[in-house]
């Protein structure tokens, strides 16, 4: 006789509500002077460098990377040197139980093209 045992998972995130979901190519003297809202945030990257502040942070973010703002977070980007950014936004609520934010994210080719 064959015993299963179970390996639980722990759901990390869970998405709840939508906001926006859009690709939209910036010109090179791109500069968003920033918000906040009580929602999360999510850019990647698809073309170009976008450099973001957030909080007292400031990132270089290039094409194949991702940024999470956690909610009322103040955040602002501004197109960096090189080709015009182009970048994927999305903004949703969650329940989120592990620390994603405050960083930048790699994202894999399979990543950048789910998100095209």
């Amino acid at each position: 006789m064959e015993i299963w045992w179970p390996c639980h998972i722990k759901k990390q995130i869970n998405i709840t509500s939508l906001y926006t979901a859009f690709i939209q190519q910036y010109d090179s003297d791109f500069n968003f002077v920033g918000e906040t809202h009580n929602f999360w945030e999510v850019a990647c990257v698809l073309e170009g460098t976008v450099c973001v502040a957030s909080d007292s942070n400031i990132f270089s973010v290039t094409a194949g990377h991702a940024i999470v703002h956690r909610p009322m977070t103040f955040h602002r980007l501004w197109a960096g040197d090189g080709d015009p950014p182009k970048l994927a936004i999305v903004s949703f609520d969650a329940e989120i139980n592990t620390d994603i934010t405050d960083c930048v994210y790699e994202l894999d080719e399979a990543g950048t093209n789910e998100i095209i």
